[in-house]
């Protein structure tokens, strides 16, 4: 008796459950059945040919995350260096001449290092959203054969 009850009840959660994908499938406002965030979202990662794009239509701020000794050895041309060790005082300081609706691409050495993403939920706090992490880094452009500065 126990063993019938949950096989009528497992077959009215399959029905239910087929039944409302084909109802979301047909209504003309149905929800994604998988979810596809937009392309590139504010706090999203970046991949080369996606910076590349910022670069060419947005204005950006680029911040190497890097040390200041592997920043003066080459950093991506137009890059500021805001080294993640720095102090709170002076990255409020630093950040105290862009407006907050400022974009910034934050990058470190390479898809391992995580400098850039912790430096980038430390601007989140400080109240600058729009900002995007370059994971490839410098090792990626450098890679890519990109001009260095």
């Amino acid at each position: 008796m126990r063993i019938s009850v949950i096989k009528e009840a497992v077959a009215i959660i399959i029905l239910a459950a087929v039944s409302a994908i084909l109802f979301n499938s047909f209504a003309a406002n149905g929800l994604d059945i998988i979810y596809s965030p937009p392309h590139v979202q504010p706090g999203s990662t970046l991949d080369l040919d996606e910076l590349n794009s910022f670069l060419e239509r947005q204005t950006v701020v680029l911040i190497d995350a890097r040390s200041k000794e592997a920043f003066s050895e080459g950093h991506i041309p137009g890059a500021q260096n805001l080294p993640l060790q720095s102090s709170r005082n002076y990255k409020v300081d630093f950040l105290s001449s862009f407006p907050k609706e400022t974009i910034f691409i934050l990058y470190c050495i390479n898809s391992e290092c995580t400098q850039a993403e912790r430096l980038e939920r430390q601007f989140n706090l400080l109240g600058f959203a729009n900002t995007y992490v370059f994971t490839g880094g410098w090792q990626a452009w450098q890679k890519a054969g990109r001009h260095a500065q």
